[in-house]
């Protein structure tokens, strides 16, 4: 179950008698990933599925996808040799991992029937070492990778990698220069799932759009007369989706991606010492994917993971799959708002506590598990959707916390004002896009009902196991019908101020309660003698673990303005922590946080405002970064002097709902 993924709830005048507005030392909000992905649906880029509030073509069936029942592409054939390239856009705060990268690659280097070339565009600001027999350098320079070392066949200068023109120059200069029977281009960067691919800080953070990835490798196939690629792959956060899978299908064969974020390894390129010449696409897929997961064990950071190597040609019935099961909740639409709470049943990835960062990209293996377990109608689609993922996804590894990750994700934002309206312009999706339209029109039977707690007051009781306490609201009668979302948020008051320190997820029980739990601890951040409050998030993970998201501000040396941040703490099943990453969001998307000296760490707190709530910067402590091994998190029980706040909350499908909350002096710790 998920935790709450947006937080931009305006909440009701019972707010504004409770918060103070605005807060001081509130962080730039850059967003992550190329492209506005702000969920803004006042987007002007509006098209037939908008997402948005014009409900004209509610309940009506959608045509089939074109080409929907087209026979299948034919896989070619193979052959004796390979040439594996790799699009290395490390103009950006991955710099340090892509020269770690380089040097894996040069333990394998190119050798009879596998050659090995790189386009790499280095920055200015994140790294300056030599690699592989070359000095410092920060233009964009061709190589082939040897075993120990590199060879510059040219410098190009500095060029925008956000452009198609730079991948399909790439891709044409690498398999002429170095023809092969098979080929394989790793795009490696920054990823942001349907948004696009990689960003360039030199040129403004220029990135590739799905619609410019298309379009480069398009236009490389037509110039050198191949009809495919045979691996795809993106070294890159996010880029396990369908939406990569469709738009770029009709260029590659498989897909290799991870539907989550990347630590900031990567994949381990030494892996493909095990490959040959003569290895199949499947043989290089699960080469990669095992040395990822290796990799990742010891580097500590697999709790978390996810790759998977996608047969593209079988995608047609996921998109069969899709359209039954869209045809399907036309003709039934009562249960759409059950449907839309399925959302909440898969994993989320790319999630951020601030909801404006999140990706709001979920596995699509679980939706369809969830739908076919709640929605009788739909479960005969719902369960092919799941065959046809399973015969797709051809080898995959995944985490602890991300065990029931199924192999391919798909954007699903839980609100229809949460769309961002440029999804509209991803090509080849319609399948999913037309089944997203039905399920957001929230066009069942009661209508756009919104969901109204009773004036009761919040019910506060003890667990039985007397672990947490329990916050209970019952909604008016025939309000509950279209709930997508519940949870609740904590916190503690300080003069005319509430801060929120944490939230967790609700659950709506037949008697029309939403119930929403906390065990009476906010945590700590420490630092030497410097130690403040922090927002923490929950969330249920996989085999029985737990997720812990943790917000920062990072200030980089020398600059007034601070970018978002989030550690990311994994707990085993008895709350032990297991692992931990400090991520880094900006305009390129998250990144593993390579610290530079001389930054800054900031501890955030939620802030209720009369326009919800708002992650800011309340206390003038800076960490040092560079030194995050002696951070200390640490949970402590609240006291008797406290005056706690809860806010217990209920969303509908379009956004919309209402909130309840509590005030407790004298809080009893439990």
């Amino acid at each position: 179950m998920s935790y709450r993924s947006w937080l931009g709830v305006v909440f009701l005048a019972f707010v504004t008698s409770l918060a103070a507005c605005g807060g001081d030392g509130k962080a730039d909000d850059d967003d992550r990933g190329p492209g506005d992905s702000d969920n803004d649906s006042d987007n002007d880029n509006t098209g037939d599925n908008d997402g948005g509030d014009d409900d004209t073509n509610q309940g009506t069936p959608h045509d089939p996808p074109p080409g929907i029942n087209d026979p299948e592409r034919v896989h070619t054939s193979g052959g004796a040799s390979w040439t594996f390239l790799v699009y290395m856009v490390a103009d950006n705060d991955l710099e340090p991992f892509a020269l770690l990268d380089l040097e894996e690659m040069m333990v394998v280097g190119t050798r009879a029937g596998f050659n090995i070339a790189v386009q790499i565009d280095r920055a200015e600001d994140f790294s300056d070492g030599g690699i592989g027999g070359l000095g410092n350098f920060t233009s964009t320079k061709r190589l082939l990778v040897n075993e120990g070392s590199l060879t510059q066949v040219s410098d190009l200068g500095e060029l925008n990698h956000g452009q198609s023109a730079r991948l399909s120059d790439f891709i044409v200069w690498g398999a002429q220069t170095y023809p092969a029977d098979k080929l394989a281009v790793i795009l490696w960067d920054h990823g942001s799932a349907w948004p696009g691919f990689g960003a360039d800080f030199s040129d403004n953070y220029d990135a590739l759009t799905m619609p410019e990835t298309a379009l480069g490798l398009e236009v490389a196939l037509s110039t050198l007369g191949r009809t495919s690629i045979n691996l795809l792959g993106f070294d890159a956060c996010l880029m396990g989706a369908l939406e990569t899978g469709l738009a770029l299908r009709p260029y590659a064969e498989f897909l290799l991606a991870s539907e989550e974020l990347e630590p900031g390894h990567g994949w381990d390129y030494r892996a493909l010492d095990s490959v040959t010449g003569t290895s199949t696409v499947t043989a290089l897929g699960q080469a990669l994917i095992a040395g990822f997961a290796a990799q990742a064990d010891t580097e500590n950071t697999d709790d978390n993971i996810t790759l998977s190597l996608v047969d593209l040609y079988n995608l047609k019935a996921v998109e069969r799959a899709l359209h039954a099961m869209d045809n399907a909740l036309v003709g039934d639409n009562s249960v759409t708002p059950v449907v839309v709470r399925a959302r909440d049943e898969a994993l989320e990835f790319g999630r951020d506590p601030s909801g404006s960062a999140s990706a709001n990209m979920l596995d699509l293996g679980n939706i369809a598990s969830a739908i076919a377990a709640s929605v009788p109608t739909l479960a005969t689609s719902a369960n092919q959707l799941t065959a046809a993922i399973q015969a797709a996804v051809i080898a995959k590894t995944s985490g602890r916390t991300t065990a029931s990750a199924t192999g391919i994700a798909v954007y699903w934002p839980p609100y229809r004002s949460a769309y961002n309206a440029a999804y509209d312009s991803v090509p080849g999706i319609n399948a999913w896009r037309n089944f997203l339209e039905t399920a957001q029109s929230a066009a069942h039977t009661g209508g756009d009902v919104v969901p109204r707690f009773t004036a009761d007051p919040v019910l506060v009781q003890i667990a039985s196991s007397g672990s947490a306490y329990l916050y209970g609201a019952q909604l008016e009668a025939g309000t509950e019908v279209n709930v997508v979302e519940t949870g609740l948020y904590y916190g503690v008051t300080q003069g005319d101020n509430i801060f929120v320190l944490g939230d967790s997820f609700g659950v709506l029980d037949a008697d029309r309660y939403v119930v929403g739990a906390w065990d009476g601890y906010v945590l700590t951040i420490t630092q030497g003698v410097d130690s403040v409050f922090g927002y923490l998030s929950f969330q249920e993970a996989g085999d029985g673990t737990t997720l812990a998201a943790i917000p920062f501000f990072y200030q980089r040396p020398g600059e007034s303005t601070a970018t978002s941040a989030i550690y990311i703490v994994t707990y085993d099943t008895n709350g032990v922590p297991q692992q931990s990453t400090l991520y880094q969001y900006s305009d390129a998307g998250y990144a593993e946080l390579t610290p530079e000296v001389g930054s800054a760490l900031y501890a955030v707190q939620g802030l209720l405002t009369d326009n919800g709530i708002e992650f800011i910067l309340v206390d003038s402590v800076a960490f040092d970064p560079t030194e995050a091994l002696s951070l200390a998190y640490s949970l402590v029980l609240g006291n008797a002097s406290w005056e706690a706040f809860t806010l217990l909350f209920a969303t509908g499908s379009t956004g919309d709902g209402d909130a309840v909350s509590s005030l407790e002096r004298n809080w009893p710790p439990l």
